[in-house]
């Protein structure tokens, strides 16, 4: 059985980018704590990715639009993988253009049919989430996965979930 837990702090208006990734930390250490886990400790990939050095938990850290989100996967088997995103849904002035360069053929066709912010972002997210599960990259990602496919969950062995409120979405990939 594997266990989620997921935070969101919402920041000061103005918070720069470090003070995002301070937060983000110490969202961290309080989650591990809630969950059971204040022996865990959180490293930094050279990526800025955040690692927890123990056996069977994996964390996703996301900063948007002032909100912080972090997210915890407990499991009691095996070495579980985790990616979360999340957009404040706005217009984006490029959005047409970036869908027509990075999205897949079906993320693609769902930007076409339904131009709305949600629909650009939750396909954005969804790639942004699948990469951080994998801890690859998201330029690997960007182009070589339609996170849309009807097949992608089951090829990829994830499940993607979407949560939405107070217009920011949140995209998390956990395994299937």
């Amino acid at each position: 059985m594997s266990v989620l837990y997921l935070t969101v702090a919402e920041m000061p208006p103005g918070t720069r980018r470090a003070g995002e990734s301070e937060a983000a930390g110490r969202l961290l250490a309080r989650l591990l704590t809630a969950a059971g886990h204040s022996d865990a400790t959180v490293k930094k990939e050279k990526s800025g990715r955040p690692v927890v050095e123990k056996p069977g938990l994996a964390v996703s850290v996301t900063h948007t639009g002032g909100f912080v989100f972090c997210a915890l996967l407990a499991a009691e088997t095996g070495e579980p993988r985790l990616g979360i995103d999340a957009e404040v849904l706005r217009p984006h002035p490029r959005a047409a253009r970036l869908a027509a360069r990075y999205f897949g053929p079906c993320e693609r066709a769902l930007c076409e049919s339904d131009p709305a912010p949600r629909t650009f972002f939750a396909c954005f997210t969804a790639k942004e989430a699948f990469a951080k599960y994998r801890g690859d990259g998201l330029a690997r990602h960007l182009s070589g996965d339609d996170t849309a496919a009807p097949d992608f969950e089951a090829k990829n062995g994830v499940r993607l979930t979407r949560l939405e409120k107070d217009g920011v979405l949140l995209t998390i990939c956990l395994p299937a």
